[in-house]
């Protein structure tokens, strides 16, 4: 076929050479123009098919696959840069290409039919991380690794004495005679910038030692060049110098603390260093503490959590002798995570200290609520907590009052726009009736100028409030839309439903039912600032989640950031059957569109959140907010009852 489209486009061009003066050549032109179109095509469906096979030929993945334009598919590769190809149904070289669970099928017109399949999020799981450390014992660890690949490595390192070996189903620990306190440090990295890591803890009561650290096996951010260690001794001591060049150690003896220098990891891999501690008056070794200094990446560490200490008592009465159930939603800021107490009778606030507060203790107080009157829908005064940013970037408190009807005095918002010391200003409205407002509610913009998003229990879809002169605003009646979630199969409107705009562009964003997981993201071409009634949305379930036999229910949360030149998608989920909550973050480009880093099968992390409350079968109700705070960003998660996290994400470029 080639050989023709080039034959016939070379007569053609002879005979536009030929004395076009003498007769209108137009009918010509027209046919070279539809050649020049025709061999065009040739040339991009072979290079499509040369993509796709190259892919095919490497064992590669299909990260996802668009449909929406009937018979064409744009297909993204995984771990190619972001490589895409269109193909058409039909064309030169393809015949048909259909999606399935596990992958893509090419069929090709001369019938030659092949499959690669989808990218699984990459992940190391090992079940048992804690162990009682015994005498010269072996210790077996079987692990996994989700979403493994041909490139895959997995490797540990090991604190102090402690040996350790890696094969390919196990992490075998020999724990040395006689037994010390340990950590080994087990990674895996699939060689196309995916990382996950997990640490091993073993323990021994009783142990007394010489000189101790923080931690016998530390690890470091790829781009740090000081770190200092706080030692204890009741003897003189002295420390080794490393025998790698990338870190050197100075004991300061006076208070014994040993400070590292560093030269920044630009590897693709973790490393380690050990630290050797001796007594200064016969030299003997008393300690070695392992350094591991990690490569570039996304890193996601837990600073503190609170959970609930048995499956009869919620994490809420343990640590803010607060109601159980009331943790429905989380705010943060860069120096509280914020709880409303969602309980009958109560109108409680509670500012929980990011910097003071411990996994054992929490630093909180109750703010001034004299403001908030009347008594809710099911007796509940207040209920989900909200952060909304100024314009020159501060954050200001707001709560929601889970009013239903006039009889219960309207619809109120609290606003601390005065500060945590003072009571909230009310924002009274007055035409809004029999409809539930306050369960969970999201924001767009600022708070100058905002559009609230909020669903009543009733199925007539997500309520729009504009703010067009910002939450100041105290008394009155206002512009009320509703996106229409009729059209939606299944529909999302009965429950628990939230919308959670992206931040660009106020008409598509994420639409969730805490109920029953149903996801998807949903457009409108009706402007929220202004369409009064209701605006009917356009809706595709998440394809991430969607399909997915474990996780998808109780999914909330959702958070779009743009954070050191990436994009990151941050949200909660949990386990079918509340056995298990996640952490979830995705990352993308700043190119990309926030609903395909949305539907992103593979996570930068996952982290799992469970609790001693999960056995009761709460953890209904999940959260997820986040604050950014010079350098890194601060993510505050809770589960209904089963407790609340606060984690910090950095990123080094």
């Amino acid at each position: 076929m080639k050989k023709f489209i080039y034959a016939s486009f070379a007569i053609a061009l002879g005979l536009l050479a030929f004395s076009c003066a003498k007769y209108d050549d137009t009918e010509l032109k027209s046919k070279v123009n539809a050649l020049t179109d025709e061999v065009n095509t040739v040339k991009a469906n072979q290079k499509a098919l040369d993509a796709v096979l190259e892919v095919w030929k490497a064992g590669g993945y299909v990260q996802s696959i668009d449909n929406s334009v009937p018979g064409q598919h744009t297909i993204t590769f995984y771990g190619e840069n972001g490589k895409s190809v269109v193909i058409y149904d039909g064309d030169s070289f393809f015949k048909s290409v259909v999606k399935d669970a596990d992958g893509v099928t090419f069929t090709l017109t001369d019938e030659t039919t092949f499959t690669i399949p989808f990218a699984k999020s990459f992940k190391l799981v090992i079940e048992t991380t804690t162990a009682a450390a015994q005498d010269g014992a072996v210790l077996e660890f079987p692990y996994t690794v989700n979403g493994k690949n041909a490139s895959t490595v997995v490797d540990a390192f090991a604190s102090g004495s402690y040996g350790v070996n890696v094969t390919d189903e196990k992490v075998i620990v020999n724990v040395p005679d006689p037994a010390t306190t340990g950590k080994v440090l087990v990674w895996a990295q699939n060689g196309e910038g995916l990382f996950s890591m997990v640490k091993l803890d073993f323990t021994l009561e009783g142990k007394v030692t010489v000189v101790t650290a923080q931690d016998d096996l530390l690890t470091i951010a790829p781009g740090v060049t000081s770190f200092d260690i706080a030692l204890v001794s009741n003897v003189d001591i002295k420390i080794d110098q490393p025998t790698e060049s990338w870190v050197s150690v100075t004991l300061t003896r006076a208070s014994y603390t040993c400070t590292l220098s560093l030269q920044p990891n630009t590897t693709n891999a973790p490393r380690e260093a050990t630290l050797i501690v001796r007594r200064m008056d016969d030299l003997s070794q008393v300690q070695s503490i392992k350094i591991v200094q990690l490569c570039s990446g996304v890193y996601v560490s837990k600073l503190w959590e609170l959970v609930a200490p048995d499956a009869s008592t919620s994490w809420t009465t343990k640590y803010l002798n607060a109601a159980a159930g009331c943790d429905r939603n989380v705010a943060i800021d860069g120096e509280n995570v914020y709880i409303a107490e969602f309980a009958a009778n109560s109108k409680n606030v509670f500012a929980i200290d990011i910097a003071n507060t411990t996994s054992e203790a929490a630093s909180y107080k109750t703010l001034p609520n004299g403001t908030i009157t009347g008594t809710g829908a099911n007796g509940i005064n207040v209920s989900c907590a909200r952060i909304v940013k100024k314009n020159n970037g501060d954050p200001v408190l707001v709560v929601g009052h889970l009013g239903e009807t006039a009889e219960t005095g309207g619809h109120r918002l609290y606003v601390y726009d005065n500060g945590l010391d003072q009571d909230p200003s009310v924002t009274q409205f007055s035409t809004w009736n029999a409809s539930r407002f306050g369960d969970t509610f999201t924001f767009y913009g600022t708070y100058e100028k905002c559009i609230l998003f909020t669903a009543p229990m009733n199925p007539n879809g997500i309520k729009t409030v504009p703010f067009s002169s910002g939450l100041s605003k105290r008394t009155g009646a206002w512009l009320m839309g509703s996106l229409n979630t009729g059209s939606l199969n299944p529909s999302v409107a009965t429950g628990f439903a939230t919308y959670y705009p992206l931040p660009d562009d106020p008409k598509r964003g994420v639409i969730v039912n805490r109920s029953f997981g149903r996801w998807h993201t949903v457009s409108t071409t009706s402007d929220p600032w202004s369409a009064e009634g209701a605006l009917t949305l356009t809706s595709d379930r998440l394809a991430a989640r969607w399909d997915g036999v474990n996780i998808g229910a109780g999914t909330a949360g959702y958070n779009f950031i743009t954070f050191k030149g990436k994009r990151y998608v941050i949200y909660a989920c949990r386990e079918e059957g509340f056995k298990k909550g996640y952490l979830v973050v995705k990352q993308g480009e700043t190119t990309d569109d926030w609903i395909t880093i949305v539907n992103k099968t593979a996570t930068v992390a996952e982290i799992e959140f469970s609790g001693n409350g999960m056995a009761t079968g709460n953890g209904s109700g999940c959260d997820v907010a986040v604050w950014q705070k010079e350098n890194s960003v601060l993510i505050a998660m809770d589960m209904q009852n089963v407790g609340l996290a606060c984690y910090r994400l950095t990123a080094e470029e």
